[in-house]
């Protein structure tokens, strides 16, 4: 189901029913998913998958058939390791194109205001780490813009799903990988 019907639905339906709280979550997409769920992506990125697609399409693939048609030349294929390293790259880049293509149809573009009212995409939410007496803050994006260096985090990762739809002052407690996280919501911000 498409993230943005998701999420309205989510909306309206605590937005009606006070109290409820629905957490909708979303399992990570990573290069090997065969999974169709699509995913939000700002525009600059979905134009650089795309330019990454044609790079491999125009100009890898074509330079790699060079090299295995003189590779070729070279006579014994049982024992040529240019052939085989040629084939193996061959196949590797099929690979990925065949990911990318996957991914820029899954890609949906985040075309929208960001709404500062919840945590979700297009925010930077600043949290008090409740242990350890300090702030931290992560801007939520989607998987290709992930930065974790930067505290850039997709909204579809263990810890960015745990964020989502949640508002300024509540408490969050939750479990990733055995360890846990204590946190309060003490603002939340428009970062696109």
């Amino acid at each position: 189901m498409d993230p943005k019907l998701v999420l309205s639905l989510q909306q309206r339906i605590e937005e009606q029913f006070s109290g409820i709280k629905i957490g909708i979550k979303e399992e990570p997409i990573t290069s090997d998913s065969s999974s169709s769920s699509s995913f939000f992506t700002l525009e600059k990125s979905y134009l650089a998958k795309q330019k990454e697609l044609r790079n491999i399409i125009d100009v890898e693939i074509p330079l790699n058939s060079k090299e295995v048609g003189k590779a070729i030349e070279l006579g014994d294929l049982r024992e040529n390791a240019e052939y085989k390293a040629g084939k193996e790259k061959q196949e590797s880049l099929q690979v990925a194109v065949g990911r990318l293509k996957d991914d820029l149809e899954k890609a949906k573009l985040f075309d929208k205001k960001v709404d500062v009212k919840k945590v979700f995409f297009g925010t930077k939410v600043t949290l008090k780490n409740i242990d350890k007496d300090i702030e931290e803050s992560f801007t939520l994006l989607g998987p290709w813009e992930s930065d974790p260096s930067k505290n850039v985090i997709s909204y579809l990762s263990p810890f960015g799903s745990e964020l989502i739809g949640h508002k300024v002052k509540e408490k969050l407690n939750f479990q990733i990988n055995e360890r846990d996280y204590n946190y309060q919501i003490i603002n939340i911000e428009a970062a696109i």
